[in-house]
């Protein structure tokens, strides 16, 4: 994969050392990683929980009180006990494994037998991430809720933390205490409201819906990782930031970048306490070096060792430094461009790649990426050619065109969503994508569609500033989510090449897709079109995934179908359901109409 090529600018040291785990291996009960006693309960707590899935929150929490209490020892005298000197995570280890009948008790004996890496390796094999392997979490009702807060708030929030924390044991530490402290805020105020039950009803879903995006967030970045490595991971953040720090020179850009792509490896691995600890590595660097990195993070360092971490993902772009260069003729207009390239191609495209994305915050992480790949191509072609300055004028306005090209796409999809309407334009991602990937199953189709259009929704009504970016995050997103079935479950050969290729043309591969060519659809049906009186009660979004299964049969029948085609179809359909929902007996209605609908179905198939 060439793209990962310009992304080497210091990345060998990637394999000859990890000083971000060095020092995170080193942090002890004495250290000043956590602001807090409370703090450091909440993460001992939740890395307990973590990794005993199976323990009863009462043993878990004299286990953390155990810890905490030996932290304010060690604090006031890091000599006090033997104890206070071990490496944080080998002290937790040690700790569950001496707690009386606990490793027997749940099964992690053979783990205490073991030492060092070889224990955490040995624990980490032992979680279950698998969905039924704990009921799931049954909230009591509001009044209950609101007494045991007001009663003892420690306590009730130590629960919360058990209860996530078993249920998402390879999660990050910080992101998790996040979300539980955001529902905490919620909770606090939902409690003081007269009307309790209301207050909760209207705020926990937008908490609930911001936390499964950000966890399939995380889930995606992962599946980069696995597919791509670490090179995958520093190229996409080494665009990002320099993006966020325009003020930042790029050697310090691609260490932030490359410290990023360790602390992720490892988070993905579910190593989780060991990921918290080279996240605060990582903001604590970032906060010592301020003034070379950007002006709009001093609220993030103000903030305690547990906000920083998922602060700083989120802090607005730095200005642009006052002395930028509004384009970038040095990059094609310059002697030196082709001796530079065959001499080491690599620092000469990650400073490309760099000084765009400090000038152009504007445009995609993704598209920053493929620019660079463009731009590898065209002097790959330009430095053989006689005329090599005419060769880049042209590769000048080949990057323009590209630009331009790519904003078209996105703007097209938003005239269309915005004459479509909702229902209209998943009917029509479903027509564009199902002959692609006619193997997935309608419910996953169904959600894939309801992806596209909600962000189609959110997206195009942002301004060209932030437009592209938000559309690819979540074109990224949805096609990161048929390649994680496609690894678990697979789709077919189209899938896997765009799936496994090239990560930054991962989105224009599965555009430019055709009807999957070894696809075969099954035998016409009829038992597929056939309607029944029970739609006319359904609810509405009932009713809109009922018409879209009957698409999605069509589709699947007959892939090659064109919008044209499907709209009478569609019409059809919707005149037969409107007509019957309007009769006095609905399924007598459907059972004579029905079969008319069907022969008028399978002719419009055709052959098929």
């Amino acid at each position: 994969m060439k793209w990962v090529t310009f992304t080497c600018l210091l990345l060998l040291s990637l394999a000859e050392s990890d000083p971000l785990t060095e020092k995170a291996e080193t942090v002890s009960l004495y250290d000043t990683t956590f602001s807090s006693f409370q703090e450091l309960t909440e993460i001992v707590g939740l890395f307990y929980s973590q990794t005993i899935q199976k323990a009863t929150y009462e043993e878990l929490t004299k286990i953390t009180h155990g810890v905490t209490e030996l932290a304010k020892k060690c604090t006031v005298d890091k000599e006090a006990d033997s104890e206070c000197a071990k490496p944080l995570e080998t002290l937790l280890f040690d700790q569950c494994c001496r707690e009386e009948g606990l490793a027997e008790k749940y099964g992690f004996t053979e783990c205490c037998d073991k030492a060092n890496v070889e224990r955490k390796e040995c624990f980490l094999s032992l979680k279950n991430t698998s969905q039924n392997f704990l009921p799931p979490f049954e909230e009591p009702p509001v009044e209950q809720r609101c007494k045991a807060l007001h009663e003892d708030a420690a306590a009730t929030l130590g629960l919360y933390i058990y209860e996530v924390g078993r249920r998402f044991p390879v999660s990050r530490i910080s992101m998790l205490l996040d979300f539980i402290h955001i529902y905490e805020k919620v909770m606090t105020n939902c409690c003081q409201k007269d009307d309790g039950n209301v207050c909760f009803d209207e705020k926990t879903p937008p908490v609930a819906q911001s936390f499964t995006e950000v966890y399939q967030e995380e889930k995606h970045i992962c599946s980069i990782l696995e597919s791509f490595g670490k090179r995958g991971i520093h190229a996409l953040k080494f665009a990002e930031l320099s993006q966020q720090f325009p003020k930042a020179n790029v050697a310090t850009i691609d260490k932030l970048a490359m410290d990023i792509t360790q602390a992720q490896e490892h988070c993905c691995k579910g190593h989780t306490l060991e990921c918290y600890l080279q996240e605060v590595n990582l903001t604590t660097y970032v906060c010592s070096h301020q003034a070379d990195i950007s002006s709009k993070i001093k609220a993030c360092c103000g903030k305690s060792m547990l906000e920083q971490a998922t602060c700083f993902p989120a802090v607005e772009n730095d200005d642009k430094p006052a002395n930028l260069s509004p384009t970038l003729r040095e990059f094609m207009d310059n002697e030196q461009l082709c001796p530079r390239y065959a001499e080491d191609r690599n620092p000469l495209l990650a400073e490309f790649v760099y000084e765009y994305g400090r000038r152009h915050s504007e445009y995609s992480p993704q598209m920053l990426l493929r620019l660079g790949e463009e731009y590898e191509d065209w002097l790959e072609k330009c430095c053989k050619a006689e005329n090599r300055q005419e060769c880049l004028v042209q590769a000048e306005e080949h990057l323009k065109k590209y630009i331009a090209d790519t904003y078209n796409v996105t703007k097209e999809s938003c005239d269309l969503y915005k004459r479509l309407g909702d229902d209209a334009f998943q009917n029509y991602f479903i027509l564009q994508y199902l002959p692609k990937l006619p193997q997935i199953s309608f419910e996953e189709m169904s959600r894939l569609a309801k992806t596209v259009s909600a962000a189609t929704a959110k997206c195009c009504k942002m301004d060209d500033a932030h437009l592209l970016i938000c559309a690819e995050e979540y074109g990224d997103l949805v096609i990161g989510m048929i390649c994680q079935q496609h690894k678990g479950h697979p789709i077919n050969k189209q899938v896997e090449k765009c799936c496994e290729d090239s990560y930054v043309y991962r989105i224009p591969c599965f555009d430019g897709l055709g009807v999957d060519p070894e696809y075969v659809p099954l035998p016409y049906d009829p038992k597929l079109f056939t309607l029944h009186g029970d739609f006319c009660s359904a609810k509405p979004e009932d009713q809109q995934k009922q018409k879209q299964r009957f698409l999605y049969n069509l589709v699947k029948q007959k892939p090659t179908i064109t919008y044209g085609q499907l709209t009478p179809a569609i019409m059809d359909l919707t005149d037969v359901l409107t007509k019957c929902c309007g009769a006095d007996n609905h399924e007598e209605c459907f059972t004579m109409e029905g079969p008319k609908l069907i022969e008028r179905t399978q002719a419009a198939l055709g052959d098929n």
